[in-house]
């Protein structure tokens, strides 16, 4: 019966020393994020801001906002409102709501919405996301926006060739002012009867008449030996005076190339 009352009293005892710590001391904090962590924010935050980017161009005819929170859009809304809960993003390293900065992004955690103003290509948008040292994650519809200027390239080419067609084999002098027998410039035989859209400046513009210079651009130039026998269209993509589209056509030889490379070739120029 002794030993019974030692060891209730021991139990007892042992229960108050328990209870008597501090709840604090067994509490384990949770690791600080890595580096690798804070950077997959980062990336994060770029993805978020192209998708409300995306929806903001969406409801605004394909135009861009030139800044984050200043600029609206059609429906009256701007950038940061496509946002989750229309607000800022958090920048991960510094922990404030800060992100996107209408700017290159230079600084750790921040989210780049760059606007090229200089070039008026409100259809043409440009993110990225800077990391702890450097610059992580790109993110742009560029390659989207050429493959249209490759496309209007294409749909030109179309509309000369059978504007020759339909006048003798002879090419036009310009596309919206020399006809065919029965009336038609190329303009009139683009889709619509109607100059295309350059896609980064979204103005209806599309051909103009010679070698294709600014951004976006297609370009129509005959080619005359003894009469228009030829063409050369050309079309230029995110960079001034860069060619992405060259189509040459002459009596012996017609060849196609994209991004430098030949990708048709017919006649005697083919090697």
């Amino acid at each position: 019966m002794r030993n019974l009352l030692i060891f209730i009293m021991i139990s007892i005892l042992a229960g108050v020393c328990a209870c008597s710590e501090d709840p604090a001391d067994s509490i384990i904090e949770p690791p600080e994020p890595t580096i690798e962590e804070f950077e997959a924010s980062v990336i994060a935050n770029c993805h978020i801001l192209k998708e409300a980017l995306e929806a903001f161009m969406e409801d605004n005819d394909g135009g861009r906002p030139e800044d984050v929170c200043g600029d609206t859009n059609r429906v009256g809304l701007t950038l940061i409102d496509y946002l989750p809960d229309g607000q800022f993003l958090e920048n991960p390293f510094t922990g404030e709501r800060t992100e996107p900065v209408d700017t290159i992004a230079t600084e750790p955690g921040q989210t780049g919405f760059y606007s090229i103003h200089e070039w008026a290509t409100p259809g043409f948008y440009y993110i990225n996301g800077f990391g702890e040292r450097h610059v992580i994650v790109e993110l742009s519809n560029r390659e989207e926006l050429e493959q249209k200027v490759i496309e209007n390239c294409f749909l030109v080419r179309e509309a000369v060739m059978r504007f020759a067609l339909l006048n003798g084999g002879v090419y036009p002098d310009n596309v919206g002012v020399d006809t065919t027998p029965e009336g038609y410039t190329v303009t009139a035989l683009l889709p619509g009867g109607e100059l295309v859209e350059n896609p980064f400046t979204l103005c209806h513009q599309e051909p103009f008449d010679g070698t294709a210079v600014f951004v976006g651009n297609t370009g129509y130039v005959p080619l005359v030996f003894g009469g228009n026998v030829g063409y050369t269209i050309t079309g230029v993509g995110a960079e001034m005076a860069v060619m992405i589209f060259t189509a040459d056509s002459d009596p012996r030889c017609t060849f196609i190339s994209i991004y430098d490379e030949r990708l048709y070739c017919s006649g005697d120029c083919c090697f």
